[in-house]
């Protein structure tokens, strides 16, 4: 068998390998990357890649590393490291069916990412609570649920009822059950009767609220920095592809209002017991509508939140540390991102996941 450096460093247990083809083992240890020919039991290269988990495109050219911090590619044949970069991918990384692209699902912001370059794409901000993964080369099923175009940045249907999901050999897989059994099942999505109402559903002018081109208003329901605000959404709204128009019949509606009142204890840190002060805290929820005819359609917002333990300022007491607290501030309205479309709510179509197949 073969030999290499890494054997001989401290803490240089494998924690992964995976075959980018049936002739080559890629093994991490010890912060490298070692490749080794199955044929002869030699190892060929050693490269500076670590990461926790690995990926293969389905040629085997491109082998994929992440962490939930950092992703890196490198050129499998010639253990050249293409591109390697700090990112957020707490929501996870996936690689496409055809291997030309990977996601990286930072909880809220995907990014698209060219594998042979690490090109960024395009950025798509989602609504996502679970781990994202490529359905087809075009959709990506977001946390799990929601399948959104990637071509046209838009919800297009939903999948529900299922115990999980992940993806594997360049298929997206379901775990669902019922009284008597559990069944695990790769599908394609969007699966056939999805399509094809998705298609019909394309053609109705009201499946979109908002879609680019299309005008929309504005309106600051805020008791200080009204003009601020509203020029920020404006820029915003117009980068998205929308227009402001004074006189549509959609407006965006930034509120601020009080949240529910709750009794808390507060006591100094350290302190030994129960007791402590009672104190009133009322958080402050700043809002963003999308409204049609006086109802919300679309919202964003952020809530004033007290941690387990909080800072008293000088000059501050208690109290008014807890009103400071209580004001999330403006910063929702720096930090929004809209997407290209909006779909009018209940147009997106369901499908519950059984044991038997997509219907």
């Amino acid at each position: 068998t073969g030999t290499t450096k890494w054997h001989e460093q401290r803490n240089s247990r494998v924690t992964w390998a995976g075959f980018p083809s049936s002739n080559r083992v890629l093994l991490q240890a010890g912060g490298y990357v070692v490749a080794w020919d199955l044929t002869t039991g030699k190892p060929q290269y050693q490269a500076g890649l670590n990461a926790r988990s690995i990926r293969f495109t389905p040629d085997g050219r491109y082998a994929l590393a992440a962490s939930p911090n950092a992703i890196g590619v490198m050129e499998v044949p010639a253990g050249k490291i293409l591109f390697f970069r700090d990112i957020n991918a707490s929501g996870g990384i996936d690689l496409s069916p055809d291997g030309t692209k990977l996601l990286c699902d930072a909880g809220g912001n995907i990014e698209i990412i060219e594998v042979s370059t690490g090109k960024s794409l395009k950025q798509i901000r989602v609504e996502s609570s679970g781990g994202s993964y490529w359905a087809g080369n075009r959709h990506i099923l977001v946390g799990g649920r929601s399948l959104l175009d990637v071509e046209q940045e838009f919800v297009c249907w939903h999948y529900t009822g299922h115990q999980g999901t992940f993806s594997a050999g360049g298929k997206l897989w379901f775990l669902a059950s019922d009284d008597s059994s559990a069944v695990l099942r790769s599908h394609e999505l969007p699966h056939p009767a999805a399509l094809a109402k998705i298609e019909e559903a394309l053609q109705d002018p009201a499946f979109f609220l908002l879609q680019p081109g299309a005008g929309v208003n504005i309106e600051v329901q805020l008791p200080a920095e009204q003009e601020k605000v509203k020029a920020t959404l404006i820029l915003k709204i117009e980068a998205a592809g929308f227009k402001y128009d004074p006189n549509a019949s959609l407006s965006f509606v930034a509120t601020k209002q009080a949240g529910q009142t709750e009794e808390i204890t507060v006591r100094d840190f350290g302190s030994i017991g129960f007791g402590g002060e009672k104190h009133q805290f009322t958080p402050q929820i700043v809002s963003l509508d999308l409204m049609e005819s006086g109802k919300s359609v679309w919202r964003r917002s952020h809530q004033g939140y007290l941690p387990g333990i909080f800072d008293v300022r000088d000059g501050e007491t208690r109290e008014t540390a807890l009103r400071r607290y209580e004001d999330p501030g403006l910063g929702l309205y720096e930090s929004v991102n809209f997407p290209k479309f909006i779909v009018r709510p209940g147009k997106a179509g369901e499908t519950k996941v059984t044991t038997s197949s997509l219907q």
